[in-house]
């Protein structure tokens, strides 16, 4: 990160923030689904019921809420480069990166865990909630290490159908994102547009090149969705783990048929780490 990544998203707010966002306090939605399952979660840090209330008057106001939200996820970025989930019965950590069957990944290691839960019936929110208590910003020692990637446009397909399309109720998953720099409902076409503009340093989760999430760990077992999947099985296997596909969709989604050329290339440019350290063709 340097100072061209600041002017750089100084530059992509100016052009397509907004100057106000919903009063929505996700921390508070968060919560609220933790206590459904609070009696399997260990103590965790209660919400401030006065930094909430504050909150929720402050982000409607103009230029301060966005930037308290800003603020928020930058620091939120700092403290957690990476997602590493750790199973200290077996020793094992597992690099959760999102839109590359994460949910499932991480459901099947929770149904060991807790075993007289049905993990297939929890919603999204409280699987990741529930695991949240097993999640480090690093490897700690002696665990074996091992993720999942994506092909980066198959990836980024589902990141559009999942996080910018659905608008559910009152609340869309990047109302408060950056000044509100993605809108629902953009195309393809336009979202791709729009997060080539966003630099890494802030980019989101779902949407974040992958590279950046093995960073640094040396060692690590890397298996490819697509190709590695019996792979993949033989291994979780071997730690009595099988894999489900937990919250199937029928929705009808885009293909790479459907790209144009100058989206397909900007793919190619902002995932072109990806494309090359995980060996998947950029010939699509």
């Amino acid at each position: 990160m340097n100072t061209g990544d600041w002017f750089s998203l100084i530059k992509v707010i100016l052009k397509h923030g907004s100057p106000t966002i919903p009063s929505y306090n996700y921390e508070q939605f968060q919560q609220d689904e933790l206590e459904k399952i609070s009696h399997l979660v260990k103590p965790v840090k209660k919400v401030n019921k006065k930094r909430v209330k504050l909150v929720r008057k402050l982000l409607p106001v103009p230029f301060i809420g966005p930037l308290i939200a800003l603020v928020s996820y930058y620091r939120a970025q700092k403290q957690w480069p990476t997602y590493i989930y750790h199973w200290p019965e077996k020793k094992l950590a597992y690099v959760r990166i999102s839109k590359s069957g994460c949910t499932s990944l991480q459901g099947a290691i929770l149904q060991k865990q807790y075993p007289n839960l049905d993990v297939g019936q929890l919603s999204w929110d409280q699987i990741h909630n529930l695991g949240k208590q097993y999640i480090r910003p690093a490897l700690s020692a002696g665990y074996t290490c091992f993720t999942v990637v994506r092909n980066p446009v198959d990836r980024l397909i589902s990141c559009y159908h999942d996080k910018c399309l659905p608008v559910q109720k009152d609340f869309y998953y990047y109302q408060d994102y950056l000044f509100r720099v993605i809108n629902p409902n953009l195309s393809i076409t336009q979202f791709v547009k729009r997060i080539k503009e966003i630099p890494d340093f802030v980019k989101d989760m779902h949407f974040r090149p992958q590279s950046g999430f093995v960073e640094g760990l040396a060692g690590i077992k890397i298996f490819k969705l697509e190709e590695d999947y019996a792979a993949l099985e033989a291994f979780l296997k071997s730690y009595d783990l099988s894999l489900p596909h937990l919250h199937k969709t029928s929705m009808k989604k885009l293909t790479v048929e459907d790209l144009d050329a100058d989206t397909k290339n900007r793919i190619k440019v902002i995932y072109k780490e990806d494309f090359q350290n995980f060996n998947y063709s950029m010939d699509f």
